[in-house]
């Protein structure tokens, strides 16, 4: 009689820890920089700062103009996109939620 409930105990931790796993608590930061003829640009430096912890996080884009900053702990961020030869764009108070990805295509001038 002890292995039926054994059995029983084992599905429901299963079943309550499959939808917790599910919700990541962390998000991503992602986009396409492009410049105002609407061609990608490569090589854009895009820098993410926590703006309660101070952290940073850092990548550039590929040749697809894209970026992609996975594993960003939520909260509130600053990220600033600069090219040569661009201004710098800013993105103030870039809220990010635990399993979201937010986006911010950004075209320079």
């Amino acid at each position: 009689m002890r292995r039926p409930s054994c059995l029983v105990v084992a599905v429901c931790l299963l079943a309550f820890c499959l939808p917790i796993a599910a919700q990541l608590p962390i998000g991503s930061i992602g986009g396409i920089a492009k410049d105002p003829s609407g061609r990608v640009v490569p090589g854009v430096k895009v820098v993410a700062t926590n703006e309660h912890q101070g952290s940073v996080r850092e990548t550039t884009t590929n040749t697809h103009g894209a970026f992609t900053l996975s594993n960003v702990a939520p909260g509130t961020y600053t990220v600033v996109l600069t090219a040569t030869g661009f201004s710098e764009v800013r993105y103030n108070h870039a809220e990010v939620a635990p399993g979201q990805a937010i986006k911010l295509n950004t075209t320079f001038h």
